[in-house]
């Protein structure tokens, strides 16, 4: 097996045999992936700031990232006051 050879310039396995997929879900399958999931992981959120409209959505997981009691006050650019949205 051209896993096992050394020397035909192909990588060696630890057991001695090639990873197989076969009955395990795939990492690309988009319905194995929790974006919502990834973010709590790593502490953020996801957000969409419509510009035209100037409201925001926020990810499920906006409460447990941001100290927000109010969701009305991070609904959008005008609400949060900072320096760039308080023209």
């Amino acid at each position: 097996m051209a896993s096992q050879d050394q020397t035909a310039g192909t990588r060696a396995y630890v057991d001695g045999q090639e990873p197989s997929m076969v009955g395990e879900p795939s990492v690309l399958d988009p319905a194995a992936i929790d974006p919502g999931a990834i973010m709590s992981s790593v502490g953020e959120v996801a957000y969409e700031w419509r510009l035209d409209t100037d409201t925001i959505a926020w990810g499920t997981n906006v409460g447990a990232v941001l100290p927000i009691r109010d969701a009305a006050a991070i609904a959008s650019g005008r609400s949060l006051k900072c320096p760039a949205t308080s023209r």
